[in-house]
């Protein structure tokens, strides 16, 4: 264990230790000198199964990944063993020695990780002071009262040599000098006593010893008993630890005291910062836009409704009659980056701001991220959700705890059911499905609490949808496992753009939060605004008008380097030419995304190197790895990934998956093949990238908004048909449209982005609008498929080409085969429903035979069950899922759609004047 650090300024060890003797006795682990109350800081508890001692300077690397391989063995009972390694145990402040000294002491066994150079330095012991002759002292000395085992472990040499030194004599005869020991033998005498014990040899770098050897011998010593549990039941309970750490009699007060510092904690850091710029929004009780003539209200009155509880005013906030019944439920419904979010922290800013005295007498907020929560709610729904929100809430309160319902009585879980909280429960939308949130919690449970739920505009299509939903919760007399409905009184509300008053006062705070940035004032910020009018349909949003005046130095050319715009051409972020006569499209949402995480990518960048050309590569594969790593989540379905420590960190950076089984390592597959210098921008801590896209908050992985994960995989799937189809222009684009079909749809041993989840469903159509921003509208004039004499001029975009290129593959006897049909539908379903989204007019197309849809049932119902079989198990695990092309307000003019399959296509006013719709098929 970290051993080659220098006694000289340590402390001496505890006064009470005894002094040097005949023999050192075995440590009293019960004994108040020896520390039984000292808990360590990875596993909050006393008591460790194993101990791995090594030499930091030799060994670092072999023992944590000792570390993580006995982390996942596990005990009879099913408890995964607790490991002591000094990086992930030691307390922060606590003395070097005495944190590895109380992890020994009260450790079941002992891992001795013994190397050849690692044992260098005991040979001065008699010298020197040697932490890790220390540590053999004390485990040698347990192992003689029978309270430890100890294993060495023998590591062989970096050129496989095997461990050989065993010749005593080269030890001195000497005692160790250090001022902790109380070994009453010489080193000589240790060492001739260890070597005596029965060691492992092992490979330094053989995997299969790392991952099979290692962990089996431990299981044999726990099934031979010799692992003993020996201070498990003097551990206290996790509430116990919960009441001791918050000083409190009763588990209430410690939830109060825990909430008044959720908003403190370092990882929220970047959210004050955010805060900093809130603006309070306004909203209303119809999805905007709203008539002038109708009732606008200032969130400001509803926080403060809401964390007063008072009932009159609550009711009057969020319905039309003010004599109906104060709501329990409180659907709060906006678009992307509206500031639902940044409500929420308002919420809870300001009540952990509030004196102590007057903040008990009000309900405490406490904000759930249902997205953070995701493997937690599929479990409570496929078990029992009852329990669903308390549990919740004490993670909440308590995430280094493993407090949850289970551990507490029927009054203590009643004690705090019955507080007042008000409980939000962020982005249900992210969760992918609607029913789920009304299982999981239930308003008559909580009888003093209000819940605030919050979502995208359009996730449930009206009031009576919501209600549907939201309003049955499972109760304790619902019958044949369904829930019964009850009243939860639900209000909805919905936020309102920002007005022009609104946008100045953010401006103000913009500029004035940001000294030393660009050193502009709000008025320049105004004036640079006033050259882009066509903005102000996207400046009603805070998140971006957060982004837009962000980039706005750039895009001008005033923060002191050339003018940065996207090219539509290359989608990559270029300096615009002094001269020429090249124009740029209008600004988009999604060029305003690409400047902004381009920005961030240069910024990290520079901090890493000096060089312009080396800038500029980190910079880019930054951003490659980001929309590889977005696109990935976005195929998932999730927004969050877990990482399991800090050490996974490294293993992303390094691209290697830390737990093969999970969404987190298909993600660090994704991005594997990026230089591993750059992942230090994915795997650094939060406030190195506070700005950025990527979030690291403890377990989780994000990027700070939905939204911008969503422009990251839109990219990632046109710059990736740029690629492919740009490659075939340079190879003189076949004129055989299989080939064409292969290079696009179905390319060898590699897979289509476009191809992998379908964007016009719930929660993905904003990938859909983020692609439509980038299509190269010229592309109508494109409709002719392959090489031909009237192909467009050579800088046109090749991914819109390519968008229509996949349509008219699509239509090949070859798409609709059994193993190329999903991938097929999914890919020309995405481009069509992206084509439309970008307004693009289709004149006289021909999409006969087109599959632009498609269903598992489909083809069963024509009698080809074998190929339905087949797509049910590559769709699994959601093969009801439909694929479909969202055609909304498409206008195609004379086409010919005979015999297309348009399986449960969006069709709401698209215009089809003069088009042939023989044999088209709808089904579903």
């Amino acid at each position: 264990m970290g051993c080659g650090i220098s006694t000289a300024g340590l402390p001496p060890g505890p006064a009470a230790l005894p002094r040097p003797g005949k023999q050192l006795p075995a440590p009293d682990v019960h004994a108040k000198h020896m520390g039984a109350a000292w808990r360590c800081r990875k596993h909050g508890a006393g008591h460790h199964d194993v101990f791995i001692s090594y030499r930091k300077a030799t060994d670092a690397d072999f023992a944590l990944r000792l570390q993580l391989e006995l982390s996942l063995c596990t005990l009879p009972g099913g408890r995964p063993l607790r490991v002591f390694l000094d990086t992930t145990c030691l307390n922060d402040g606590e003395s070097f020695q005495d944190g590895f000294l109380h992890g020994l002491q009260r450790a079941s066994m002992a891992v001795l990780v013994m190397s050849e150079p690692a044992l260098l330095r005991v040979r001065e012991a008699h010298s020197a002071p040697d932490n890790m002759l220390l540590e053999f002292e004390h485990a040698l000395a347990a192992k003689r009262a029978n309270t430890m085992e100890v294993v060495p472990l023998l590591v062989r040499g970096v050129d496989g040599s095997r461990f050989s030194s065993f010749d005593t004599s080269v030890y001195p005869d000497s005692s160790h000098v250090h001022p902790a020991s109380r070994a009453s033998t010489s080193v000589r005498g240790t060492m001739s006593e260890l070597f005596a014990i029965n060691g492992i040899h092992f490979a330094r770098a053989d995997e299969e010893e790392f991952s099979d050897r290692v962990p089996r011998v431990i299981e044999k010593l726990i099934a031979a008993g010799k692992i003993r549990r020996i201070h498990e039941d003097n551990d206290p309970s996790p509430l116990d630890r919960v009441l001791a750490g918050h000083k409190a009699a009763a588990l209430p007060a410690a939830v109060l005291d825990a909430l008044s510092h959720v908003i403190s904690r370092p990882e929220h850091a970047a959210l004050v910062e955010e805060l900093n710029l809130y603006v309070p929004m306004c909203y209303g009780l119809r999805d905007p836009p709203i008539a002038p003539s109708e009732r606008r209200f200032q969130l400001n009155e509803l926080l403060s409704a809401l964390l007063d509880g008072s009932g009159p005013d609550l009711s009057r906030l969020t319905d039309d009659a003010s004599t109906s019944p104060p709501p329990s439920t409180i659907l709060l419904q906006g678009a992307a980056g509206t500031g639902k979010s940044s409500f929420a922290w308002r919420v809870l800013q300001q009540w952990s701001a509030t004196a102590s005295r007057r903040r008990a007498k009000m309900q405490a907020p406490v904000i759930i991220q249902l997205p953070r929560m995701a493997e937690a709610i599929q479990r409570a729904l496929a078990s029992d959700p009852t329990h669903f929100i308390l549990d919740a809430l004490l993670a909440v309160c308590f995430p280094d705890s493993s407090l949850t319902a289970a551990d507490l009585t029927e009054v203590q879980r009643l004690e705090i059911q019955r507080g007042r909280y008000v409980i939000i429960l962020e982005s249900v939308d992210e969760l992918g499905s609607k029913e789920a949130i009304g299982r999981l919690f239930s308003p008559s449970a909580w009888p003093k609490t209000i819940f605030l739920i919050t979502c995208r505009s359009g996730f449930y299509s009206d009031t009576a949808e919501a209600r549907r939903y939201i309003e049955p919760t499972l109760q304790s007399g619902s019958t044949q496992g369904r829930p019964a409905p009850v009243s939860t009184s639900l209000a909805l509300i919905y936020l309102l753009p920002m007005d022009l008053n609104q946008r100045g006062d953010f401006i103000v705070k913009f500029a004035h939060g940001r000294p030393g940035k660009h050193s502009w004032t709000p008025d320049m910020y105004l004036a640079a605004l006033a050259q882009y009018p066509h903005l102000d349909e996207l400046l009603t949003e805070p998140l971006l008008l957060y982004l837009v005046l962000s980039v706005l130095p750039m895009i001008s050319g005033r923060s002191g380097s050339a003018e940065r715009r996207l090219d539509p051409f290359t989608l990559k972020v270029t300096e615009r030419p002094a001269t020429g006569a090249y124009l740029y499209p209008r600004l988009t949402r999604a060029e305003i995304y690409a400047l902004f995480t381009h920005s961030w990518a240069e910024r990290e960048a520079r901090k890493i190197a000096s060089d312009d050309d080396a800038i500029r590569t980190l910079t880019s594969n930054a951003v490659l790895a980001c929309q590889a790593l977005a696109h990935r989540m976005f195929v998932l379905g999730r927004t969050q990934l877990p990482l399991a420590t800090a050490q996974d960190r490294l293993r992303l950076a390094q691209g290697e998956p830390a737990e093969p089984d999970t969404e987190y390592a298909a993600a660090a597959a994704a991005v594997r093949a990026t230089d591993p210098v750059v992942l230090q921008l994915l795997a650094a801590d939060d406030a190195a990238i506070r700005h950025g896209p990527v979030r690291i908050v403890g377990r989780t992985l994000s990027f700070v908004h939905k939204t911008v994960l969503d422009y990251f995989a839109a990219m990632h799937s046109l710059r990736d048909l740029n690629a492919r189809r740009w490659a075939l222009a340079r190879e003189g684009l076949p004129s055989d449209p299989l080939l064409v079909y292969q290079g696009l749809v179905r390319p060898a041993n590699t897979e289509v982005p476009l191809a992998e989840r379908v964007m016009a469903m719930a929660g993905s159509s904003s990938v859909m609008h983020f692609c439509a921003d980038l299509v190269d509208t010229r592309v109508q004039r494109y409709v002719y498929f392959g090489d031909c004499a009237d192909s467009p001029a050579p800088q046109m975009q090749h991914a819109s080409l390519a968008l229509w290129d996949i349509i008219q593959a699509s239509r090949l006897p070859t798409a609709r085969l059994p193993d190329n049909v999903l991938r097929t539908a999914t890919a020309a379903a995405n481009a069509m429903s992206i084509l439309s989204a970008a307004s693009i007019v289709f004149d006289k197309c021909d999409f006969s035979g087109a599959t632009l849809g498609y269903r598992p049932s489909l083809l069963a119902a024509k009698g080809n069950t074998t190929t339905a079989s087949l797509l049910q198990e590559a769709l699994a695990p959601t093969p009801a899922i439909p694929i479909v092309a969202d055609m909304s307000g498409g206008t195609f003019t004379g086409c010919n759609l005979t015999g297309a399959w348009l399986t449960s296509a969006r069709l709401d006013l698209a215009a089809f004047d003069g088009s042939r719709l023989d044999h088209v098929d709808l089904t579903g």
